[in-house]
């Protein structure tokens, strides 16, 4: 280490040169660098919501949540379907396999 010193101390030339050769590529991979303030990513659940104003739990889960559980079980791609009803609202998430399209199993 201490002859790599002595080696730029000699050549302070070369010493800055390299500096700038390192800035400069820096810069051109900052500049180069994909940067989005949202990045896109594959989903890996989908969540669907449904209010059902005035309704008991029993009512949302015999109306919507077991409806929708009977039209998602054709659709490949999914891995697991969990719901949950609760007065004037039930919640069912969607789990996908890591390789299904999110588009197609919409």
């Amino acid at each position: 280490m201490k002859r790599l010193i002595q080696f730029f101390v000699k050549h302070a030339i070369l010493a800055n040169l390299l500096m700038l050769l390192i800035i400069g590529t820096g810069l051109m991979a900052l500049y180069n660098l994909p940067s989005t303030l949202f990045p896109k990513q594959d989903p890996d659940f989908i969540a669907i919501q449904s209010a059902y104003p005035g309704a008991s739990a029993r009512e949302v889960e015999e109306g919507i949540v077991l409806k929708v559980e009977e039209n998602l079980k054709g659709i490949t791609g999914i891995k697991q379907v969990r719901s949950e009803s609760a007065e004037n609202m039930g919640t069912i998430m969607v789990e996908l396999y890591p390789n299904a399209d999110a588009q197609k199993v919409h």
